[in-house]
């Protein structure tokens, strides 16, 4: 017949042993010792601000601190909401510390003067956590355009004035 407890309160990244003890009318038996390993902490992360955000282009900011274990994954998600849709990678590997790494990726083609939210996202052996949501607005540099038949007109030019 299966057995099975659960139970809680465990310390991370610690050997547990256990074993099956049973007893009724006929008797009772005790079973062979086995054991168990629970995991260590998933990576730390905190989502920094945006830096260099421009017209079409942004850098996000965060760290990742690995807790002792590598980190295989390392990414920001980004988009225009929370569902975010795109993801860039992490210029810099967090490797299997114990301190936080600061990380970074360039998103690029990005609308001009449009909101984006973006998070950082690192998994470990030990799981997947993923940074708070922050935001960033990109630049309108160059004010309003003005257009010719669909055509976007050059700086400074004129549109000819119809009688």
């Amino acid at each position: 017949m299966a057995v099975s407890a659960a139970i809680g309160g465990l310390a991370a990244n610690t050997t547990y042993h256990f074993r099956v003890f049973a007893k009724n009318a006929g008797g009772e038996a005790t079973g062979s010792d086995r054991t168990f390993t629970t995991l260590g902490p998933p990576p730390t992360v905190v989502t920094e601000p945006a830096s260099a955000v421009a017209q079409t282009s942004a850098t996000a900011n965060g760290t990742v601190n690995p807790n002792g274990f590598e980190v295989s994954d390392c990414h920001f998600e980004y988009g225009p909401t929370t569902a975010y849709g795109l993801s860039a990678p992490c210029a810099q590997s967090p490797g299997s510390g114990t301190s936080p790494v600061a990380v970074s990726a360039a998103l690029e083609s990005l609308s001009e003067n449009a909101g984006y939210h973006f998070r950082v996202v690192a998994t470990s052996a030990n799981g997947t956590n993923v940074g708070s949501d922050r935001t960033f607005t990109t630049t309108l540099v160059l004010g309003p355009h003005w257009y010719n038949n669909g055509v976007r007109r050059a700086e400074g030019s004129r549109l000819p004035l119809r009688a």
